[in-house]
């Protein structure tokens, strides 16, 4: 027996109802079986929608952004700590934890720096804000130099030549990552991890700060870069400098802190 074709009409009608209807009813409709559509949904990559909705379960979006499915760590993490926006719904005899995909994109906006869009597929999760995929962008850089770090250890060459260089006087942490193709972060971690004493040099450029400069800080800020990306456009400010500056501008080197001052700053203004 041959499967019966979908038609132009039935495939418009499946996107514009799914999310909106319950499952059952769609297939009802379109007189089809669950499975049938289904499988349709999934041919059609149209996302991990609730049937009933612009929602998605906590276990279904958590495997989305590839993190782990592990409950207890989302709970603490995510809805303790940070306040996220998870509903429970209870169906048939199970109780499931949902999320509004627009209450979602609002709450990962003001956390930013602490998620990671890396693994976050375009579209996974139906319509994105604008921001969203500049930041899966910067993810996927950092994880790669993350990873590159990580997958390729330390020789004795880099070892030695991290102390002569040091030993100079005259190199910044920047300068220094940057002979050695690491971040300044695993810079720094290699001197302590060693117990080498001499530091990279603070260049007065480091410690004098412009108008122009504090100025574009704030900007890359509310424009969610994150600290390796502004390091990256207020050369040759050092990170440690930028974080060090930060604390001091806004009282912390959280970045997500400072947007939500300024924007409850903002609010405060209208």
């Amino acid at each position: 027996m041959s499967r019966r074709v979908w038609t132009v009409e039935e495939v418009e009608y499946l996107k514009d109802r799914w999310g909106l209807s319950p499952l059952p009813n769609i297939a009802k409709k379109l007189g089809r079986t669950e499975c049938a559509v289904r499988n349709k949904i999934y041919k059609l990559d149209m996302g991990g929608f609730f049937d009933n909705g612009d929602c998605i379960t906590m276990h279904k979006l958590l495997s989305e952004l590839g993190y782990s499915t592990n409950h207890t760590y989302a709970l603490t993490s995510w809805i303790e700590k940070r306040n996220f926006p998870v509903r429970y719904r209870r169906i048939k005899n199970k109780r499931y934890k949902i999320v509004a995909l627009d209450e979602f994109w609002v709450w990962a906006e003001e956390n930013q720096s602490f998620l990671d869009f890396s693994k976050l597929e375009k579209y996974s999760l139906g319509p994105e804000p604008t921001w969203v995929d500049e930041k899966r962008k910067r993810d996927i850089k950092n994880k790669r130099q993350f990873k590159k770090n990580q997958k390729e250890k330390w020789t004795e060459k880099e070892y030695e030549y991290l102390q002569f260089l040091v030993n100079q006087h005259k190199y910044t942490y920047s300068e220094i990552a940057k002979k050695l193709g690491r971040t300044e972060n695993a810079v720094a971690r290699k001197l302590w991890e060693k117990g080498i004493k001499a530091r990279p040099i603070q260049t007065g450029n480091n410690k004098e700060w412009s108008k122009q400069q504090i100025d574009k800080l704030k900007e890359l800020i509310l424009d969610n870069y994150d600290y390796e990306h502004i390091t990256e456009q207020l050369k040759p400010k050092t990170l440690r400098a930028i974080k060090s500056k930060t604390s001091r501008l806004y009282g912390t080197q959280n970045l997500d802190c400072i947007r939500k001052q300024f924007k409850e700053e903002y609010e405060c203004l209208q």
